[in-house]
């Protein structure tokens, strides 16, 4: 009993020591960044598209001719930066999720299949895969945005399109290696079919891998997001984007800075976040980088 209680006692000091190496800045700021996209109406002080010309590219408010009611400044038509940043986490925060989801979700089942059955079925899909991976992201992205037209939806899926084949490759090695084990081969002797084997004994196997890819893929979302907003063919205006608000303070970096440095500031902090808990979580997740 001494010796049990021994082992349980190192067990749950293990668990604290990873608790305590949990990155709380990022995970307060990924919070922060969900918080708005949820409640933007309610933390924005003004309407994101509403302007004042009277008030246009007024400096924030610790500066020489701030005012206090504009915490970071206003843009050229007198839109409230802070405003426009906290709606502008909607769009983000909602293309990562859902892009997230659909390429996922896609890239684990055709990642499965492949490697689950082999063949020419491995054979056409992961040439699938391949070419995928190897088109130029943006590029593509916003050739295929300017052809069906901007939009959230549109956006979303675009983006899904161009970045499963990652899911898919690592859903398939796992797949391979989980295959030739023996409760596989158990439940095939036990006579289940493929599809309850994949269901029960495949993917449950492989979905700790697949979400810490997921927290890895969430700041490359963003910031394609951005890259297609900043170019214009991402989130249609008058809704606020990230990547827009630096496009339109571009012009006027040297004189105010503040249009588009702030909105910069979210995508550097948010995206920065994002693989910092990918990574804790990769090591969370993994037994042996958690004993290590």
């Amino acid at each position: 009993m001494q010796i049990a209680f021994s082992s349980m006692v190192k067990r749950l000091k293990g668990k604290a020591l990873v608790v305590k190496r949990a990155p709380v800045i990022p995970m307060v700021i990924l919070a922060s960044a969900v918080s708005m996209a949820l409640f933007a109406p309610f933390l924005a002080p003004y309407s994101p598209t509403m302007g004042n010309l009277p008030d246009k590219l007024l400096p924030p408010s610790w500066m020489d001719g701030g005012r206090t009611e504009f915490l970071l400044g206003t843009d050229r038509l007198g839109r409230d930066i802070l405003s426009r940043i906290i709606y502008g986490a909607r769009a983000s925060i909602a293309v990562a999720a859902a892009v997230t989801l659909v390429s996922g979700f896609v890239g684990t089942m055709a990642g499965v299949v492949a490697g689950y059955f082999g063949g020419k079925t491995d054979a056409i899909i992961m040439r699938l895969v391949d070419m995928v991976l190897s088109l130029p992201l943006v590029l593509i992205a916003l050739a295929l945005a300017i052809a069906i037209g901007p939009s959230i939806g549109n956006l979303i899926l675009i983006i899904s399109l161009l970045i499963w084949g990652p899911f898919a490759r690592q859903a398939r090695a796992e797949t391979l290696s989980l295959r030739e084990r023996d409760f596989v081969n158990l439940a095939r002797i036990a006579g289940c079919s493929n599809f309850s084997i994949i269901r029960r004994h495949i993917i449950p196997n492989i979905l700790n891998t697949i979400v810490v890819l997921a927290s890895l893929q969430v700041g490359m979302i963003i910031v394609l997001e951005a890259s297609l907003s900043f170019l214009g063919a991402g989130i249609p205006p008058p809704d606020p984007s990230w990547g827009k608000m630096v496009a339109d303070g571009g012009a006027l970096i040297g004189s105010a800075w503040w249009v588009s440095v702030f909105p910069g500031l979210a995508i550097f902090f948010t995206v920065m976040a994002g693989n910092l808990f990918g990574d804790w979580l990769r090591d969370f997740l993994d037994p042996k980088l958690r004993q290590v």
